[in-house]
């Protein structure tokens, strides 16, 4: 009976660390800004650049649009989570609007939760 106990809390718990996890690395892959700098990092001996940035605006779109399919995903598996996801979601909506002109993905994933 302890054994059981024990395997079941110890289920209970890996499940909560893999749900807070989903919900960081959610946040973390539609932030939307911050990522350049008005100052210029051309010190030192090595070049500085900002990394990867994108060509295309479908590209950006692409990155974000599969980010809200999954969250839908994560939705209709365990509609326990939908609180928090959506959460998440309506944080970075405006700037995922405004900024990144996801309007039509947006649309789309409202229709979703419906």
């Amino acid at each position: 009976m302890q054994n059981y106990f024990l395997r079941r809390q110890l289920r209970i718990a890996k499940l909560k660390l893999l749900n807070l996890l989903t919900y960081i690395l959610l946040k973390k892959t539609l932030k939307f800004d911050g990522f350049t700098s008005f100052h210029r990092f051309d010190f030192g001996s090595r070049s500085r650049n900002y990394g990867y940035k994108p060509k295309y605006n479908t590209d950006i779109i692409k990155w974000y649009s599969t980010f809200l399919s999954y969250t839908l995903e994560l939705i209709a598996k365990d509609v326990s989570q939908k609180h928090e996801l959506l959460d998440i979601i309506l944080e970075k909506f405006r700037g995922l609007w405004s900024r990144c002109g996801m309007e039509d993905q947006l649309k789309s994933f409202c229709e979703g939760l419906l």
